[in-house]
């Protein structure tokens, strides 16, 4: 498995498929100072070029200039990882303001520059205490078509 710490590849399509047709897979470094850096991930991806964009924190999203993530899937919260009934403010992680706020599914409308759409998963793991509670583990399936 090759880690992609800000740096794109583009996937094996067709034989024949010319380059700049591929589908490129770009991958972000968490967000901690000096670890995600944007600009450089995208530096070898052609402008037009169809992209899924994979990062750890769902934070690191806002920083994909207007256009350049189209598809984007985060992890990181682990959708708080215990969620009591009730208490929707409440979650044992502790999310930050920005985390709490796209913690799973697709961010809200404004989340991010125009263009970028950005999907978190509540994964399948778990942070520091070996438990989820009212946030089930989640494998995400994205079913990707061409333009027809």
């Amino acid at each position: 498995m090759t880690v992609l710490r800000n740096e794109a590849v583009p996937l094996p399509g067709p034989d024949g498929t010319a380059a700049e047709a591929q589908l490129h897979l770009v991958g972000v470094g968490p967000a901690r100072p000096g670890l995600a850096d944007v600009e450089r991930a995208l530096q070898n991806v052609p402008e037009d070029a169809a992209r899924i964009v994979l990062m750890h924190n769902p934070t690191t999203f806002p920083d994909f200039p207007e256009g350049t993530a189209p598809l984007a899937v985060a992890g990181h919260t682990h959708c708080g990882q215990v969620s009591l009934p009730g208490t929707p403010d409440w979650s044992y992680l502790g999310l930050t303001e920005k985390e709490a706020m796209v913690a799973d599914g697709f961010a809200p409308q404004g989340y991010g520059s125009a263009g970028n759409q950005l999907f978190v998963t509540c994964g399948i793991g778990f942070s520091l205490a070996p438990m989820r509670i009212g946030a089930p583990p989640q494998v995400v399936i994205f079913e990707l078509m061409g333009e027809l």
